[in-house]
């Protein structure tokens, strides 16, 4: 139904952009256990209470981060000469009828979400309105500029969708190590966009590869770091982890599509 797509969190998500099993599959292994393995190492609670804190905590993430998508598939492809069409002609039809309710509904769920948070765990709910806020008013910007300035705020917008949550308590120095883990990564992906018309070759012609390469010369700068400044444990891990995955997905995965017997 066209208003569980707009009312329930991730089911836009979902729907428009992990559209079909692999991009599903990959989200859960790019996203949920690299951000649950920092929640559970930096959250000072049990396992228990930290699986119910980490699924409240990115139902509000991702119930902020839909608001920028629908504003982007339903209202700037009307500036756009060659938009991406993400939503179908009813669909388009339902939110420009119940625009207003749509966001209000939103708004009202994620400060319900927000005040249940801060209930539960003060300084969790506090860490979650400070990244929602963050969202909201990175996307304000994001979404009036179709400019290279679009890279640092993508790059900002990453961050917090994954990283934001732990704003409240962690030191600035773990929250660039944890950018360096994978926003960075993703950032210097959009930057070889066409429409930006920057020269990175490596990463427009097999990206798959590009992101070894990443990790291979992070894993070792994180060497290096650790010899004269101890590198947190769980951000040694996380970076461990994606240096894995993407060398897996490299040999086996995208072996397969790329043709490769």
């Amino acid at each position: 139904m066209i208003q569980i797509l707009f009312f329930l969190p991730f089911v836009y998500t979902f729907t428009t952009r992990l559209n079909d099993r692999k991009k599903r599959i990959a989200w859960c292994f790019t996203y949920i256990i690299p951000v649950f393995m920092a929640f559970a190492y930096i959250m000072p609670e049990n396992i228990g209470h930290n699986i119910i804190y980490f699924i409240m905590s990115i139902l509000v993430i991702y119930s902020a981060y839909e608001l920028g998508y629908f504003y982007n598939d339903a209202e700037l492809i009307k500036k756009e000469d060659k938009p991406t069409l993400r939503l179908n002609l009813e669909q388009m039809i339902f939110y420009q009828k119940y625009r207003g309710f749509i966001y209000c509904i939103r708004v009202v769920l994620i400060t319900i979400l927000c005040m249940a948070m801060v209930q539960l765990n003060y300084e969790i709910g506090i860490s979650l309105i400070l990244a929602v806020s963050i969202i909201l008013i990175t996307y304000v910007f994001y979404n009036s500029t179709r400019s290279k300035w679009n890279i640092p705020l993508y790059s900002f917008l990453v961050f917090i969708r994954y990283f934001g949550i732990f704003i409240y308590f962690t030191s600035i120095k773990s929250l660039f190590y944890l950018w360096l883990a994978y926003p960075l990564c993703v950032t210097i992906e959009f930057m070889s966009k066409p429409r930006f018309k920057i020269p990175l070759y490596l990463v427009k012609n097999n990206t798959d590869l590009f992101r070894v390469y990443y990790y291979i010369v992070l894993s070792f700068l994180l060497l290096l770091m650790n010899y004269k400044d101890c590198v947190p444990f769980f951000i040694n891990l996380i970076v461990g982890y994606f240096f894995f995955f993407r060398t897996l997905t490299y040999f086996t995965i995208s072996k397969k599509y790329r043709g490769v017997n």
